[in-house]
C-alpha cells in the first residue's frame, strides 16, 4: 500500500489514491477485499438458477479478482479479454445505457493496453482506467445478463445479435419497401376446417 507509485497495485486503491488523494490502510483494503468476495459469493449463490448463471459467475469472479483482488497488477486485467467483447456485443440492443457502460468499460481497458505500447505507461494506469472500466463492465453485465422483464415479442426473446442480423437480412431482401418495419399479426381464420 505504501510502495512507490510505479509499484502500486492496480486495484480499487489506485482510484482512491489518484482521484481522492486517500491512501487506504492495509486493514481497510483487506476488509474491502473480503467484503467484495463475500458479496460475490452471495450473488453467485443467489443467481445460480438463472439461465445465464455461468456468465454471471464469470462476471462476479473476474470483477473480484481484478478490482478487489489481493495482488492485482496491470496484466491481471487480461483475464477480462473474453468477457469484455461479449458484453459489448450483448449490449447492442434497444436500450442505450448498457451499450454506453459496456463501450466505456471496454474503451478504458483497451486504452490501458494501447498506452502500454509507449514508455512510462505506468503513469496512465495510475489514473485507474482498468478498475473503473471493469466496474462499468460489471454494471453493464448485470443489466444484460440478469432477467429484468418478461419479453413481449419474439424479437425480444432472441439475442441482440440475432435481432440485428435478422433486420439486416430482411432489409437486404426488400430494400425498397419498409414492410419489415410494419408489425405482422396472425389473424385467426373465420372458417374452421
Amino acid at each position: 500500500t505504501y510502495a512507490g507509485l510505479n509499484r502500486v497495485q492496480r486495484d480499487w486503491t489506485v482510484v482512491t489514491r489518484s482521484w481522492l488523494e486517500y491512501v487506504p490502510q492495509p486493514p481497510h483494503t483487506k476488509a474491502v477485499s473480503l467484503a467484495a468476495a463475500l458479496a460475490c459469493a452471495v450473488g453467485i449463490g443467489w443467481l445460480r438458477r438463472q439461465p445465464r448463471a455461468f456468465a454471471l459467475a464469470l462476471l462476479f469472479g473476474l470483477t473480484w479478482m481484478t478490482v478487489f483482488g489481493p495482488a492485482t497488477e496491470a496484466h491481471t486485467y487480461a483475464q477480462l479479454a473474453g468477457l469484455a467483447p461479449l458484453l459489448v456485443i450483448l449490449a447492442w440492443g434497444p436500450s442505450w445505457w448498457p451499450r454506453l457502460l459496456a463501450l466505456g468499460g471496454y474503451g478504458l481497458l483497451a486504452s490501458a493496453v494501447m498506452r502500454a505500447m509507449f514508455p512510462d505507461d505506468w503513469r496512465y494506469t495510475l489514473l485507474g482506467p482498468q478498475p473503473i472500466g471493469t466496474l462499468l463492465l460489471f454494471l453493464a453485465g448485470l443489466r444484460l445478463l440478469l432477467p429484468h422483464r418478461v419479453p413481449t415479442s419474439q424479437s425480444e426473446t432472441q439475442e441482440p445479435i440475432q435481432v440485428l442480423w435478422g433486420s439486416i437480412h430482411r432489409h437486404r431482401l426488400h430494400p425498397q419497401t419498409e414492410e419489415h418495419l410494419i408489425p405482422v399479426r396472425n389473424h385467426k381464420s373465420s372458417t374452421i376446417p
